[in-house]
């Protein structure tokens, strides 16, 4: 075997940090260091190597002049998965039957961290009193700091007015997840409202709802106002 030869298998079978045969990237000595590559992964298909997003699992060209902008924009804008994924703050609950015949609704959500995560916590605090309607002084409790501290000892509690804040940037947050949503949505979108009277207050309150059906033809629900 020449050095020609071998030189050429070893660019098939030496692999790069993308796990990407280097005979398939465009310069063998660089790192794929775009942001694209979260969202997606790379796969094989008819000998063509392409990008399949993780959330939708729509495929798109990779490669050549093309780059990885649109990849970029279907994430960012146009993939239905990723924008229903964000909308955390619209939580998802369901109805758990208990032993004796009564029913509570139970949070579906789940966490697949391990480890303590001071933003993830923070995050979780801020869906806690918006879902429950606490009040922003809560965290100023002696009783409540000590029992997040008997939980965790790593955790720092925030004061009312980061609670605040905090509240305010996940509210922006999902307010533009949920414009981009809509925006790129194909299918038609059912509004709806409903009213209600607060027996503590004596005040008219009033909910709008968009209802619409997903390219993976799951019927969704968002409270617009």
């Amino acid at each position: 075997m020449d050095e020609n030869q071998s030189q050429y298998e070893e660019g098939f079978v030496n692999d790069n940090d993308d796990g990407i045969p280097s005979s398939c990237t465009k310069d063998k000595g660089r790192k794929t260091t775009s942001e694209a590559w979260k969202y997606f992964v790379r796969e094989e298909v008819n000998g063509v190597i392409r990008a399949v997003c993780k959330h939708c699992g729509v495929s798109l060209v990779t490669g050549g002049s093309s780059g990885t902008s649109h990849l970029l924009k279907h994430a960012k804008k146009v993939c239905s998965g990723r924008h229903l994924n964000l909308a955390h703050g619209q939580t998802t609950l369901r109805v758990k039957k208990e032993c004796d015949g009564l029913s509570s609704l139970e949070y579906s959500g789940k966490s697949n961290l391990k480890e303590f995560d001071q933003d993830f916590s923070r995050r979780e605090l801020v869906s806690m009193v918006i879902m429950h309607e606490y009040p922003l002084s809560m965290v100023d409790h002696i009783g409540f700091r000590r029992f997040v501290e008997s939980l965790n000892s790593d955790f720092k509690m925030i004061s009312r007015s980061t609670l605040k804040r905090d509240i305010m940037k996940m509210f922006k947050e999902e307010k533009l997840s949920l414009h981009k949503l809509l925006e790129h949505n194909e299918s038609r979108i059912a509004i709806t409202t409903d009213m209600w009277t607060a027996t503590n207050q004596k005040k008219g309150y009033m909910v709008i709802t968009s209802h619409f059906i997903d390219k993976q033809w799951v019927l969704q629900n968002r409270t617009l106002r």
